[in-house]
């Protein structure tokens, strides 16, 4: 009986944990363009940026783990929050299927059947929710997460031994901030569902695993890309660096990024329609069909521009989601102390 319970809570950690790099390793991330934006163009003021990453990241994840309740209930209860979630996961899920349009190539008949299974598992996610998204990164995460580590040993052994610096540091620290808001933002909902399954101790636990796993990878992935400056102007700088076969499975590692943090998203968007509207093809229409028809202005595009500015809405959404809330709470403690004491 013991050995079942460890073993459930180690899958459920583990289910958990992919959950969460699922949605923040997605194509922007394996293909190095979102890192050449908030870190590589920095050069050596790069890695400090990375260390506000890990702190940053590990306290919000905790406080939206912790507060997952609260999350809950705040969405229910405020459209604003609700509108704000739909319109950052909107504009985050296009980057990921313009990332998935850019894979499947010019072959239209491929690319049409291949887009139409995509449209069908985002179907099927918004209507099954968090259950069907386990099951998804369980498969596809490992995958990611392994090529990625031999990408980045391979383009060491290959890059040169200087990182050239930068003027402008202090930017790299406020770009290290909107890169946290972006990946804590986008997925409120989901990492406040996945809290509910966990104690206290546990959540610290998954969001210090979580913060570490994910600023170590930046570290690597970063430095490949400033030992092999090149490609820093490239639409996806470390596809660039490969061809071949190896090519193919970095191409393969990207499209799935894409699919993890897409239906991570389309979660996200769906769950927020549910608080708006309850007409079931409309929910399909805003949450999958309309980021879908955004990612025609292009990949490279969405996350050069919108990704800093949707990352100013996530800030404004953390603070009505979480800090509002805990404020909140403080005041009624508060009053009820002081009706106590009368």
């Amino acid at each position: 009986m013991i050995k079942k319970i460890i073993k459930y809570n180690v899958i459920s950690f583990i289910s958990a944990l992919f959950a969460i790099l699922g949605t923040v390793l997605g194509s922007g991330f394996v293909s190095g363009k979102e890192i050449v934006v908030f870190f590589s163009r920095f050069g050596l003021w790069s890695y400090p940026a990375i260390a506000i990453v890990f702190v940053l990241f590990y306290y919000i994840l905790k406080a939206l783990l912790s507060a997952c309740e609260w999350v809950g209930k705040t969405f229910k209860e405020s459209k604003f929050a609700l509108s704000l979630n739909l319109i950052v996961c909107t504009i985050f899920s296009s980057s990921m299927f313009a990332g998935v349009s850019d894979m499947l190539g010019e072959n239209k008949l491929f690319y049409c059947i291949i887009m139409a299974i995509v449209l069908a598992v985002c179907f099927v996610v918004s209507k099954r929710g968090i259950s069907c998204l386990d099951k998804i990164n369980l498969t596809m995460v490992p995958f990611m997460f392994a090529t990625l580590c031999v990408m980045v040993v391979k383009l060491f052994c290959r890059g040169s031994a200087e990182i050239a610096s930068t003027s402008f540091g202090g930017a790299s620290v406020f770009y290290a901030v909107l890169y946290v808001l972006l990946n804590t933002s986008n997925s409120c909902l989901l990492f406040a569902e996945i809290g509910k399954r966990f104690s206290a101790k546990q959540k610290a636990r998954l969001a210090l695993v979580s913060a570490l796993v994910l600023s170590v990878m930046l570290a690597f992935v970063n430095t490949a890309l400033l030992i092999n400056p090149q490609v820093l102007g490239e639409n996806m700088p470390l596809l660039a660096l490969f061809n071949g076969a190896f090519g193919v499975v970095v191409s393969s590692a990207i499209f799935v990024g894409c699919l993890t943090t897409l239906f991570s998203l389309i979660y996200g968007c769906s769950s927020s329609m549910r608080g708006l509207c309850k007409n079931e093809i409309i929910i399909f229409l805003i949450s999958v069909i309309t980021p879908f028809a955004i990612s025609f202005l292009g990949f490279g595009a969405i996350v050069q521009w919108l990704y800093p500015l949707v990352s100013v809405l996530g800030a404004i959404l953390l603070l009505a989601v979480l800090f509002v809330p805990l404020f909140k709470r403080g005041n009624k403690k508060i009053h009820s102390t002081r009706k106590h004491t009368k």
